[in-house]
């Protein structure tokens, strides 16, 4: 296959492709040869073997002995005997100078003008002998004088400055794959070293392609290199970092080595800093051809990177990284540890009794931390340090390619975490987690110290400097990526938090008197957690501190950094100051404020820029006691209105109050010609008229409830701010029209809302910060229109149901990322996939305190008829289905502690209890799962600690979902119904719970991974004789189980979690743990089966070794309770 242009056609990188011709891509070698020596006396590049060449005020004399080609990389102290070498990583003799002998030659003089030498960055070239100004005589390397290598005085012969005697990075050992070949699979041939023959007279001459591929991210698969700053340049490692291709005739060759026929320009013998390098290439298809020449521009990469193995040599990776680019070395850690942990730490944790510490600079040995950066430009190779212990009560895991510490010694009071951890894990339940310091090293990522009693770091946080992903600064925690506060000593009284913070974790219980925060905007943070504070901001910010917090500063208070008093402060979502005059002044409403905002009662002055900040404001309502409105006071709110004015008296309004198209002046029938009088006065006749409008308007204290009553609408303005519940069924849900944006906004205890069917409209974020609101229902079949952000914050929510039959959603991305949403199939305008959309109708139910959703499933859905969708968390007593139910929806009842036993009798229909559905409940006593159900859910009842016992009908039912039962900790009685038909028992089905016998069905074929892992209780097991699967780990931690008894003439497969990772019965067993075969099981058969998943091979397409064969063989023994066999025993 021809692939000609292939790596331009993947346009990137450095491709040259040039055809050759009679034009500019034809070669004069003689010239190419004395570039830069002012003449070109001989043509003829074959005498390059025996060249004589000249140049005013010295000669140049190359001899070649081409007996010489086995001498290796050459000696840059001997440039004056140099040869060409095939296939070397040494110096080509086609090398060509670019520039004078005399400036150009390691060890000459430093007299020239143009000297480079002291740079280090001679250009290799043809071996030149002659003398020139200031430079060598005769076979002198050293020149008059005996100048220094690259510099003047006496000296020895030798590398110049800068050109190692060693190179410490020769290059590959063979030439690296091409990228043709890799893409393509085809091996090209290589261009004869005597190139191909010319054509017969009248023959039409080939028009060849010269393909050269250097510096593609695509080429580093195939091993080609790159160049970097510092590195010793020689022809070999030029052509390993280019793809060289020709293609003549069809026939498309690879160029592999210099030659006669194929050579390369001249180089710096030691890159510098410089970031890219220019160098020539050229080909002829033979002697008598023209060549073709290519520039090709390296990218010259300023650092070089060898990750190390454990062998010095061997290399785990390489890498070119650019200025500022960390490497991450423990990417490459997975190499280092032996294969069983590796393989083990796929399916779970792998407890270590060493770990790795991390990686050294392999020249001097200093450790290097993992997200490397090389220290200096040039080749820097990192070797990995041994493996240490494990300290003595420290806990340390491998899990996906991560070293984790999952535990400490009880009585430490330093956490001193050791270097090369990943993350720290340490969880802890029965008691508070207590450090006195934590000592972070560079290499932690994640630090996650937890305890449901509390955590408590009580004096400081130390974090090595070299952490990337954290930073102490006083003693506190602070998170790198985004500068966050995380850790604060629960002993420090006085927290000074840095300007620019964007959030502070507050301890749960800490001594925090003084509370000093010097951002501009007040960060992120729990006023609730402190005590009696007094938090200190700067003066010339404490606005801003009182428009995002309010007035409310939860016990605490705010004071500036000056200690001055000022005069301001906010009430009902307004900033207010008392005048001079003692009248209150509304400086401005705060930006939050949305849809209708009723002004504080007590306002007498509505200062210039008021409502300037508030985007989302379309009506505000002003108070009977406003006497005066700025100029400029109502303008700026680009969405605003209407005004409605309450007083009977008209405020006086300064000319521009209203300036702003389309705002109307609302006032009553009964103030409308007083407003109108004044107004004209003050504004002109046209501008009062144009803003006036009679409208008969009433806003209403309705038991709390800001009910703004119109002739039309009620708009519900704002609910009292400890409201729990809002049925539909209150006065001011009478007639009610529309809830207001912000309505219910921040109401922390609100739970429930029933919205009646009269409610057309739910403003913006209406039930923002509602953190407990846990089910919504919206009654009424027409429309409803629903604004951005309603449901913000609501993070309990647990259904939100709506019957209406047609919805629009401003900003429909503005809802929650899991919305619970709920809507009748065939409705219009629901987001399909926030709503569920499957149901033809919803009714509403008390369970207890609490409340649960009913759905009524259309025809299609998975389970048809009417299903028990969701309760709230609140839901409590018995729960007993209502007729015709015929499912339980997933994580129905879930976390429902108050739920105490679950009476499925009147339900006769119940098909499907789904997934999670009673998780975490407080099921108490027996739960009877009726004949009727086929589908018992993942984790149905997981964590139901304190069910006991459980009866299965199962004639229907065939799978038992995974950790159906797990984690009922309280769970002694598992009976299944003699017409069971099942026949799967699902992952840790069972695991965690008090059994001690369970009889299965006969129908049972299956038992999956841990399905009775942790049934510490279970003493012995009898297996159904059609037993056909048991996967690994199904008896983890039975640390009571004496015998598992299998009956069946087939062995069962032993699944494994995968190839090369050996099937186990479970961890933890007793030592006496042992397989009974009773009635047709055979020992040979079980043994002659089993043995190859025990040893981690797969029984339907592996072959033993013998040692294998013989070690799978004594694992069944030993389970059969047999004595092991010295040999393999010889094959039936």
């Amino acid at each position: 296959m021809i692939v000609a242009g292939l790596a331009a056609a993947l346009c990137v990188g450095a491709v040259v492709a040039i055809g050759a011709g009679l034009g500019s891509g034809a070669f004069d070698p003689s010239g190419f040869l004395g570039a830069g020596m002012g003449a070109q006396p001989d043509p003829d590049l074959s005498t390059a073997y025996d060249v004589e060449q000249s140049e005013t005020g010295g000669e140049a004399n190359m001899d070649v002995e081409e007996d010489r080609a086995d001498e290796g990389p050459a000696d840059f102290g001997q440039l004056n005997d140099i040869a060409y070498t095939e296939g070397s990583d040494g110096l080509s003799a086609f090398s060509v100078v670019d520039g004078p002998a005399d400036a150009t030659l390691s060890g000459g003089s430093g007299a020239g003008e143009d000297d480079s030498r002291g740079e280090g960055n001679s250009v290799v070239g043809p071996v030149v002998d002659g003398s020139g100004p200031g430079g060598a005589d005769g076979d002198e390397p050293g020149g008059e004088g005996g100048g220094e290598p690259g510099g003047e005085g006496d000296g020895p012969d030798g590398p110049g400055p800068d050109i190692p005697a060693v190179d410490p990075d020769p290059g590959p050992s063979k030439l690296p794959e091409g990228l043709v070949e890799g893409v393509t699979g085809d091996q090209l041939p290589a261009f004869p070293e005597e190139g191909v023959p010319a054509p017969s007279p009248g023959q039409e001459a080939p028009a060849p392609v010269f393909e050269v591929i250097a510096g593609m991210d695509i080429t580093d698969a195939y091993g080609v290199e790159r160049l970097y700053s510092g590195e010793l340049l020689t022809d070999w490692k030029l052509l390993c970092s280019t793809c060289c291709y020709l293609t003549v005739d069809g026939v498309q060759y690879r160029l592999t080595e210099f030659g006669e026929n194929f050579q390369v320009g001249s180089y710096p013998r030691v890159l510098g800093e410089e970031e890219t390098l220019e160098v020539e290439f050229r080909v002829r298809l033979n002697a008598e051809s023209p060549w073709i020449v290519q520039t090709v521009e390296f990218t010259v990469y300023p650092y070089k990177l060898y990750v190390q193995g454990w062998e010095a040599g061997s290399y785990l990776a390489t890498y070119y990284p650019e200025e500022d680019e960390a490497v991450d070395l423990n990417g490459h850690r997975d190499a280092l540890f032996p294969e069983e942990v590796i393989l083990g730490s796929l399916f779970d944790a792998v407890p270590l009794e060493e770990y790795f510490e991390g990686w050294a600079d392999a020249a001097d040995g200093s450790p290097v931390i993992s997200q490397y950066e090389p220290a200096a430009k040039g080749l820097s190779i990192v070797r990995p340090l041994p493996f240490r212990p494990v300290p003595a009560g420290y806990e340390v895991q491998y899990s996906w390619g991560s070293q984790d510490l999952v535990g400490a010694p009880e009585d430490a009071t330093v956490l001193d975490i050791p270097q090369g951890i990943d993350a720290v894990s340490i969880y802890n339940f029965d008691e508070p987690l207590e450090f006195d310091e934590v000592i972070v090293p560079e290499s932690v990522q994640k630090l996650d110290l937890y305890s449901s009693y509390g955590t408590s770091v009580r004096t400081a946080y130390r974090v090595d400097e070299r952490n990337r992903a954290y930073f102490s600064r006083d003693g506190m925690l602070f998170d790198a990526w985004e500068g966050a506060l995380i850790g604060i000593p629960t002993e420090k009284a006085v927290v000074d938090v840095p300007a620019g913070t964007p959030s502070v974790a507050l301890p749960q219980q800490n001594n925090i008197a003084e509370l000093r925060l010097n951002s501009e905007q007040p960060p992120e943070l729990d006023l609730g957690a402190l005590d009696g504070a007094v938090i200190v901001v700067p003066d010339e910010h404490y606005v801003n501190y009182l428009k995002a917090w309010g007035s409310d500063f939860q016990g605490n208070s705010l004071i500036t950094a000056s200690g001055d008093a000022p005069d301001v402060y906010v009430r009902d979502g307004a900033l207010l100051r008392e005048g001079e005059d003692g009248s209150v002044v509304l400086e401005q409403v705060l930006e939050e404020a949305a849809g209708t905002f009723v002004v504080p009662a007590g306002v007498n002055v509505v200062e210039s820029g008021a409502v300037s900040d508030c985007p989302h404001l379309e009506a505000l309502v002003m108070p009977s006691t406003v006497r005066v409105l700025e100029a400029g006071s109502l303008a700026g709110a680009p969405a605003l209105e209407r005004v409605l004015f309450q007083g009977a008296k008209p405020p006086a309004a300064a000319a521009g109050a209203f300036d702003a198209e389309g705002v109307t002046a609302c006032v009553v029938p009964t103030a409308f010609e007083a407003y109108a009088d004044a107004w004209a006065a003050s504004l002109g006749g046209d501008v009062a008229s144009a803003l006036l409008e009679e409208l008969d308007f009433e806003l209403r204290d309705v038991d709390g409830f800001a009910v703004l009553a119109e002739p039309s609408s009620n708009l519900l303005v704002k609910a009292p701010a400890a409201v729990e519940r809002f049925t539909g069924d209150e006065p001011a849900a009478e007639g009610l029209t529309a809830v207001n944006a912000r309505a219910f906004a921040d109401c922390a205890r609100l739970q429930v809302v029933v919205l009646p069917e009269t409610v057309a409209s739910i403003g913006r974020e209406a039930f923002a910060g509602c953190a407990a609101l846990e089910a919504f229902y919206q009654r009424g079949a027409g429309q409803v229109a629903v604004g951005a952000s309603a449901f913000d914050g609501c993070e309990a929510l647990r259904f939100a149901a709506f019957e209406a039959a047609s919805a629009s959603f401003d900003e429909p991305d503005s809802l929650p990322l899991v919305f619970p949403g709920f809507a009748r199939q065939g409705a219009q305008g629901y987001p399909e996939f926030e709503f569920d959309l499957d149901s033809l109708s919803f009714d509403l139910a008390e369970q207890g305190r609490g409340m649960v959703l009913y759905a009524e499933r259309a025809p299609g859905a998975a389970v048809e008829g009417w299903s028990l969708v969701k309760a709230t968390s609140t839901a409590s007593g018995i729960v007993t289905l209502r007729e015709g139910t015929a499912s339980i929806g997933t994580g129905a009842f879930s976390g429902c502690a108050g739920v105490t036993s679950a009476d499925f009798e009147a339900a006769r229909d119940l098909r499907s209890i789904g997934d999670a559905a009673f998780f975490g409940a407080g099921l108490a006593g027996a739960v009877i799962v009726p004949g009727s159900v086929d589908y018992l859910g993942y984790g149905a009842f997981t964590a139901c600690t304190a069910l006991k016992s459980v009866h299965i009908e199962g004639s229907q039912l065939v799978d038992l979902g995974a950790s159906a039962f797990s984690d009922c900790t309280a769970l002694e009685s598992v009976i299944f119904g003699p017409a069971c038909a099942l026949e799967t028992i699902g992952g840790e089905a069972f695991s965690g719970t008090a059994v001690e016998r369970i009889e299965l069905p006969d129908s049972v074929i299956v038992l999956d991974f841990s399905a009775f892992s942790g049934c510490s209780r279970l003493a012995v097991l009898e297996l159904p004789a059609g037993i056909e699967e048991i996967r690994s780990d199904a008896f983890n931690g039975c640390a009571s189980l004496e015998a598992v008894t299998f009956s069946g003439e087939e062995p069962p497969q032993l699944v494994m979690y995968s190839w090369n990772t050996p099937f186990t019965f479970g961890s933890g067993l007793p030592d006496g743990f042992r397989i009974v075969l009773e009635g047709e099981a055979q020992q040979d058969d079980y043994i002659e089966v089993w043995k190859y998943p025990l040893v981690g091979r797969d029984p339907g397409s592996d072959v033993l070794e013998p040692e294998e064969d013989l070690a799978g063989t004594n694992a069944v023994r030993a389970l059969l309770g047999l004595p092991p066999l010295a040999a393999p025993p010889e094959p039936s």
